[in-house]
């Protein structure tokens, strides 16, 4: 009973609505119609598979009934072939006295003697003459059922003849045989009851072929004569008549059924379903009962059933998310709506079919220009006139066209237009749709946008402008490298023409010693130009490309100045100019660093002020310590010069690639132009600075700082200095691989020239083979260079230190390449070569390297 509450108004609930009610109705309804045929498929399934199990039980109890039938012909003709054996035996044994088988006691014993149960002795009209029975019965039903068969009387006729059979009697059962007396016309009869013992002589039987233990225990399987059950696996149908148990006519629509055909039977205990056959006598029977045959059905029905639910339920959350992403849309739309309200200068809600028009937002100097302006076409075309920039007027009044927009309109968003005012400010103006139900409808009105861009104008213009500088970058960048290729064209072929200049004039004068010096002379300074060009070239694509290595290295700073100092004096000697380099605070000349870059840096600056200087001026150097703290010191280098200097235009440029005040520098001084930007990029990399002093006419100060480490391992022992002695080579067996022809000869008659023995290979893999053919300590040294075919020289050093012969180990590796960079040699030790020289060879830098390796017991340590 529901309480009552007083004072409070009774809950409402919610109704479903028609179309949830229709929904929910259509779902139920389709679920029953997609179930439907899924039941009946998997009933229909569910039969034939126990349709296929009762036809091979069916199988097997034909099978079992076959060797049944064989086996009990085979036992009952042995037992008709013995008593046979017996009534032949009786009448074939000739007895002394006459008469002798009518003797009753002679019956008896020779009945005992052969387990026989009884014998009769006939005339020939079938009278008994005597009769033994084991019982004392007088077994006259069962004579009179042996003569009454034709077969007695057809052995009268025919003594020769005999005859044995198996007959049931009173459900007693018989086997007897029949032969003619041999002594007067008549028949002898020997009969053995088999009833109490045939199922104990019998092996096999029907009841042991059906053992509930030779099927399933959830199939029931029954064999009949047409009578009765003479075998089944179940113990309630035993010895029951088929009356009672009618399985063999089974009807269906009241036509009998096939032997091929399931049964569905039904009784108290429930509902079964088998099939029947017939074999010789028997009638064979298999059921199943219906909770086994449909055993799966429930599983596949639940299973259909949730995946229906599952795809159902997948369905109405579809439908929910749908319904929910559109009420976000219509929301979205809304906050969009008011966005623009509040983002644009002015919103219009134009009417294109009654041209009319309403304001949203109205911006101050909309408002003066359309107040009272009813048309939408007439306020359109004022706010054009007074408004509106005189370029676009035309392309505003195409935009605003109302007969036009709702085609331009069609299947777009909106349409968009921008445009300059009268007082110089931009403007976006937006053109949008506005649908009353959805997006394929045409639009019932528009909605026209201001937005104040004048910045946004701006940075566009701004950007369109660096577009252009960056295009005029790009095209002024083209031209450089165009100049570049021109320049390195000249650069390249003037030292080449002069190397072969030279050498024709020599060609011409082979006898004149002092012209073929003098040729050498300059053919050697025409070399040494193009070898410094390739050097700044290779250097300055390192620098650029960030692939310059700086080495950390020790050194000594003031044995580096004076090597500097002394091969820039040579220079400067040869112009007639003084050069000098002090180092005015020699307490910290141990640093860590890299000493390959630094003495470049020097010899560029120096280089420089001796190339430009004049006849009779100097060069002076000084190299002090501006700061220092415990692990670091600041060193200042000052190149000071009264050479020709440099104007204030050109010192802007100065550091740029290929910067060359006068455009003849290149042919009068040689120079390439890119010394200066080499040495700006080194400083930089090393954390320095360099500065310039220079006035046009009076000369040029260079003034450098550059931070270098303290070396707290440092030793201030002076090193003895190393005399460079060739005789180092002689007896040296040196293997030479080289894939050049020339620089092979050249390698070859440097070496020859000092002493050595050359072996040659031209790739790194013929060097591989020499060296793994020859015996252990044969060659002394290898000189390998990098870049080769079939094999580089890279790949052959780390194959040559992995042989396994105890000198891969300790034979020095040089690498001979014209790879100079820092990481090139870190390539090389990293293959197990023990030096990196570059080309051109340099005899003075291989004899240091010999001196240094070429020792007995020396092993490589990589």
């Amino acid at each position: 009973m529901m309480p009552k509450f007083k004072g409070k108004t009774k809950p409402k609930l919610h109704k479903p609505s028609m179309e949830t009610v229709m929904r929910w109705i259509v779902t139920l309804l389709l679920g029953f119609v997609v179930l439907l045929p899924v039941f009946a498929g998997v009933t229909q399934y569910e039969q034939n598979k126990a349709k296929a199990d009762v036809e091979d039980v069916l199988a097997f109890m034909q099978t079992n009934c076959r060797k049944y039938d064989n086996y009990r012909l085979a036992n009952t003709t042995e037992a008709l072939q013995d008593v046979l054996t017996k009534v032949k035996t009786l009448t074939a044994y000739r007895y002394e006295e006459e008469d002798a088988l009518l003797n009753e006691n002679r019956l008896q014993s020779y009945a005992k003697f052969q387990y026989l149960t009884g014998i009769f002795v006939l005339d020939e009209n079938f009278s008994v003459l005597a009769h033994y029975d084991k019982a004392g019965k007088d077994e006259s039903l069962l004579l009179s059922q042996i003569i009454g068969d034709k077969n007695a009387a057809d052995i009268l006729n025919y003594p020769q003849k005999t005859y044995a059979d198996q007959i049931c009697l009173n459900d007693n059962t018989y086997n007897y045989a029949i032969s003619a007396r041999q002594d007067k016309p008549g028949l002898v009869i020997c009969y053995t009851d088999i009833t109490r013992f045939q199922n104990d002589k019998n092996e096999l039987s029907l009841s042991t072929m059906l053992d509930a233990e030779m099927f399933r225990q959830d199939v029931t399987v029954v064999i009949t004569d047409g009578m009765r059950v003479i075998s089944t696996n179940c113990e309630q149908l035993e010895n029951t008549l088929v009356q009672y148990y009618p399985i063999a006519d089974v009807l269906v629509g009241g036509e009998q059924l096939t032997p091929d055909t399931l049964l569905q039977l039904k009784n108290g205990s429930g509902t079964w379903y088998g099939m029947f056959t017939q074999y010789r006598d028997y009638y064979l029977y298999a059921f199943f009962p219906s909770r086994v045959v449909y055993a799966s059905r429930r599983g596949w029905m639940l299973l259909f059933t949730a995946i229906y639910l599952f795809c159902g339920m997948g369905y109405l959350i579809w439908r929910q998310y749908s319904k929910k992403r559109r009420l976000l849309r219509m929301e979205k739309e809304y906050h969009l709506v008011s966005a623009i309200s509040s983002i644009y200068l002015s919103n219009l809600l134009i009417h294109p079919q009654d041209d009319t028009w309403e304001p949203i937002v109205q911006s101050e100097r909309m408002k003066a220009v359309t107040n009272g302006v009813l048309s939408a076409k007439a306020m359109l075309e004022k706010f054009n006139t007074e408004c509106v920039a005189e370029a676009y007027r035309e392309e505003f009044r195409a935009f605003t066209d109302l007969d036009t927009a709702q085609q331009r309109l069609e299947g777009k968003a909106f349409d968009g237009f921008t445009m300059e005012n009268v007082e110089g400010k931009w403007y976006q103006l937006l053109l949008v749709p506005q649908r009353r139900f959805t997006h394929r409808e045409k639009p019932s009105s528009l909605m026209l946008l201001f937005r104040d861009v004048s910045k946004q104008k701006e940075r566009d213009m701004e950007y369109q402008e660096n577009l252009r500088r960056a295009a005029e970058e790009a095209t002024l960048a083209n031209a450089a490298k165009t100049d570049f290729l021109r320049r390195m064209s000249h650069d390249i072929r003037t030292p080449i023409n002069g190397i072969r200049g030279m050498v024709q004039i020599a060609d011409r004068f082979p006898n004149d010693a002092k012209k073929q010096a003098e040729c050498r002379e300059k053919i050697m300074r025409s070399s040494d130009f193009l070898l410094e060009l390739v050097n700044d070239v290779l250097d300055m694509s390192k620098l650029e490309s960030g692939e310059m290595q700086l080495e950390e290295v020790p050194f000594d700073l003031n044995e580096l100045l004076h090597d500097v100092g002394m091969l820039l004096s040579t220079q400067a000697q040869a112009r007639g100019i003084t050069y000098t380099i002090t180092m005015e605070d020699k307490r910290e000349k141990h640093v860590i660093g890299s000493p390959l870059h630094l003495r470049r840096i020097f010899q560029n600056i120096g280089g420089n002020a001796i190339k430009y200087g004049r006849a009779g001026g100097y060069v002076r150097a000084t190299c002090s310590i501006v700061s220092q703290t415990e692990n670091t010191v600041r060193y200042r280098f000052i190149c000071e010069d009264n050479g020709c200097g440099m104007s204030e235009e050109f010192q802007k440029h100065m550091f740029e690639p290929f910067s060359q005040e006068n455009s003849g520098a290149r042919t009068t001084y040689q120079g390439t132009g890119l010394g200066l930007s080499i040495v700006k990029k080194l400083v930089d990399a090393m954390g320095g600075t360099v500065t310039v002093v220079s006035e046009k006419g009076v000369g040029t100060t260079f003034i450098t700082e550059i931070p270098l480490k303290l070396d707290p391992a440092a030793s201030d022992a002076e090193k003895p200095e190393e005399e460079i002695d060739t005789t180092v080579f002689r007896g040296l067996h040196v293997l030479l691989v080289e894939d050049n022809e020339v620089n092979m000869e050249i390698a070859a008659f440097l070496l020859e020239d000092s002493g050595a023995e050359v072996t040659k290979a031209w790739n790194g893999a013929e060097g591989l083979e020499k060296f793994n053919a020859s015996a252990p300590g044969t060659y002394d040294l290898i000189l390998m260079d990098i870049m080769m075919p079939v094999m580089n020289g890279l790949e052959a050093a780390e194959k040559i230190r992995a042989l396994d012969r105890p000198d891969s180990e300790t034979v020095p590796i040089f690498a001979m390449t014209a790879n100079a960079f820092s990481d090139d040699a870190a390539r090389s030790r990293k293959a197990g070569m023990n030096e990196h020289l570059t080309k051109p060879l340099d005899l003075e830098k291989i004899t240091k390297a010999v001196r240094k390796y070429c020792k007995k017991n020396s092993r490589y340590k990589p």
